[in-house]
Parts: C-alpha cells; sequence; structure tokens
C-alpha cells in the first residue's frame, strides 16, 4: 500500500521507501531520479523501468549495475552502496532525459520500480512519473491570400498564439519559389539597402551606447555582406542598379585603401543595433523574444509564384528547435517580363494570445 502520495512525480511508500524525480524537464534536459528507504528494510537488488524514448545519462552511488533494453529500458541496481550508521538512509540516482521531440504539451514518462529482497521476491513496486513539458506556438490568424504588385512592400500580419513551457526565442523563414528565404538573407539586403539610400556613409553618434553587440558576430556579418557585393546574381532586379553602382564604386575605393572591412564592420554594427532598438520597444512577451522584429523577407525571384510558405521556427532555452508553418497563397502582378523580380515581405506580428503552463509542480498529469 502507498501512502504520502504527494503527486505524480514523488512517491513516499508506507515503510519510508521514497521515489522522487524533477517536478518538470525539457526534451533532452537531465531529469535527476533519487530512490531512498531506511537502512532496515533487507532489500538486496532494485529494477527501475522506464520508456525506450528516454536515456540513461548516469547511475549514482550504485558499486553494479545493468542496462536491459526490450520494449523500453529496465536499470537492474545490483550493489547498492550502503551507508555505515543505521540511521541515514539508503539511496541511489539515476539521471534520465527525454530524447525525442514531444507533439503535445507534456509527454508523460511511467516509471516503475521493483524492489527485492535477498531472496529475489519482489518486495515493493512503487511508480512515478517523468514529466516533459515543450512550449508550442500556433499561428491563429493569417491572410489567406495576399497580392505582390511592381516595387510594393506585400505585408503579412499574424496573430500568434503561445502555449506550453519554457521561455523561447522566436525566428521565422519563408519559401518563395522553391528558394528558403531566411532572416539573415533580409538583414544583409536590409543592410545594403540602407547603404544604397545614403548620401553620406557617415556613421550615426547618438545611438544608444548602453546597447552591445558580439563584436564577431559583426564580423562575419560584415564578411557575407562584402560576399553578396560581389555577387552580381545575388542583386540584379533587387536594388536600383543606378544607387547599387554608386555603392560598388564606393566600395572599389574603400578597397583600394584597405579601409572597406572596417567601413562594412560599422555600418552591419549600426544597422544591428537598430534592430535591437525596436526588439526592445515591441517586445511581445516575456516568455518569447523576437530573433529579428522587423521580420522582413526581400528575394529576387524571377518567375510567378502562386504560394508561400512561411515557417515559424523557436527554440527553448537549451536550444531544442520546433515548428510550425502556414500557406499563404499568392496573386503575382509583376511585370516579370520588364524585369521587375523583387519580392518584399514585411511580417508583422499584431496579436499575442499567451497561455503558459502555471504552477506546474503542483499539479498531478499522470495516474496516482
Amino acid at each position: 500500500m502507498v501512502s504520502g502520495n504527494r503527486s505524480d512525480y514523488e512517491v513516499i511508500d508506507c515503510s519510508g521507501i521514497r521515489a522522487y524525480i524533477v517536478p518538470w524537464a525539457l526534451p533532452n534536459e537531465d531529469m535527476p531520479l533519487f530512490v531512498t528507504w531506511p537502512p532496515s528494510l533487507m532489500i538486496s537488488k532494485v529494477h527501475v523501468s522506464i520508456p525506450e524514448e528516454f536515456i540513461v545519462k548516469e547511475v549514482l552511488n550504485v558499486s553494479k549495475y545493468e542496462v536491459e533494453e526490450n520494449k523500453g529500458k529496465k536499470i537492474k541496481i545490483l550493489d547498492i552502496k550502503r551507508t555505515k550508521t543505521i540511521k541515514t538512509p539508503s539511496y541511489f540516482g539515476v539521471v534520465i532525459s527525454y530524447s525525442k521531440i514531444p507533439e503535445n504539451i507534456i509527454h508523460l514518462g511511467k516509471i516503475t520500480i521493483d524492489f527485492f529482497d535477498y531472496k529475489d521476491e519482489l518486495l515493493k513496486t512503487l511508480t512515478i512519473y517523468a514529466r516533459v513539458f515543450r512550449p508550442i506556438i500556433n499561428v491563429i490568424n493569417y491572410p489567406k491570400v495576399i497580392e505582390i504588385r511592381d516595387d510594393e512592400i506585400t505585408k503579412i500580419p499574424l496573430q500568434l498564439e503561445y502555449l506550453g513551457f519554457g521561455d523561447i526565442t522566436l525566428d521565422i523563414e519563408g519559401i518563395i519559389g522553391g528558394r528558403i528565404i531566411s532572416r539573415g538573407d533580409a538583414l544583409i539586403y536590409e543592410i545594403i539597402r540602407r547603404l544604397c539610400e545614403r548620401n553620406k556613409y557617415e556613421r550615426k553618434k547618438d545611438l544608444e551606447e548602453s546597447i552591445r553587440v558580439n563584436p564577431l558576430y559583426v564580423k562575419n556579418l560584415a564578411e557575407k555582406v562584402r560576399k553578396y557585393m560581389t555577387n552580381p546574381e545575388l542583386l540584379a532586379g533587387v536594388f536600383d542598379e543606378k544607387a547599387l553602382k554608386e555603392v560598388k564604386k564606393r566600395f572599389s575605393e574603400l578597397d583600394r585603401k584597405n579601409e572597406l572591412m572596417s567601413f562594412l564592420y560599422e555600418q552591419v554594427h549600426e544597422s544591428l543595433i537598430n534592430i535591437l532598438l525596436d526588439i526592445f520597444e515591441r517586445h511581445p512577451l516575456d516568455t518569447v523574444e523576437l530573433s529579428d522584429s522587423r521580420m522582413s523577407l526581400l528575394a529576387k525571384i524571377e518567375t510567378p509564384i502562386e504560394e508561400i510558405r512561411l515557417i515559424l521556427k523557436y527554440r527553448d532555452k537549451i536550444g531544442n528547435e520546433y515548428r510550425d508553418e502556414v500557406q499563404i497563397e499568392v496573386n503575382d502582378l509583376r511585370n516579370i517580363k520588364r524585369g521587375k523580380h523583387k519580392i518584399e515581405l514585411h511580417i508583422t506580428i499584431e496579436k499575442w494570445k499567451s497561455n503558459p503552463l502555471k504552477n506546474v509542480k503542483d499539479k498531478i498529469f499522470g495516474a496516482r
């Protein structure tokens, strides 16, 4: 008989045996499980059975154990390090993790713990649940059809719903005409467009000094901008040819003076700071961070398109990646024959609906 069953992640038996696993974890996050019992109990070995999708990371305070795999994993604790005093409980620990990405907000892994005496007879069986949580973002409203016209920005408003557990970082990319257009491409195009629109190449002096950007990231991005500027196929039909020619001319002058990379570093750094300022002004939820608040997708597509797929990728705090996507029908009104190849999409998040799981420690999800 079991008494003192406080939750589905902790069980205390009437004889003093206690089994406890952490109340929550993300996929691939370590989940310590501890088992204790009074030293007066004549327990010779313990079997811990876990579902097959869980990984055994470590076994603690055990001299000898075996792991059997057959539609699950059975950890046979064969030699437990005994305590030297009658007042100190005997104990062992197992560290496990859930190796998959669950489809639902919560995944329960049933864990059974069998205790045997020195005659190999079963004394007790306890059951607890490993509780794995994940975040979910759903697109609850978006335009089903959009029109794309020459030299016009196409706006795509989204309404999103956040469900579940944990902080996340959100990014969006699009598949347009078979090409994957990521935020990284848009950021490079945006920097080049800013250069094309300027008459003076001077760095602003009034930017927020409190914002810091990783110098290595800035350097790598500046290298990518330089690579794009030397590849005509990536820029043709996207920017004004006259302005682009002026920028390339300026690049050549700076390159001859060995000043190009320092100039690009400054321009990239300024653009990133402006984006961070936008994020601070439009942070949608405490639990969600946008990796780029502008979410502009810019691409050169030379053939008419009929649909756009938007892919929402989001990551939790330990790097697990999740995704959702929507398909939008396109009425392409560009004059392709006249060389109008540019497509510019501005994605805005108009509304967030938040339903996070709260007080999960106090809730029971598994059977008692």
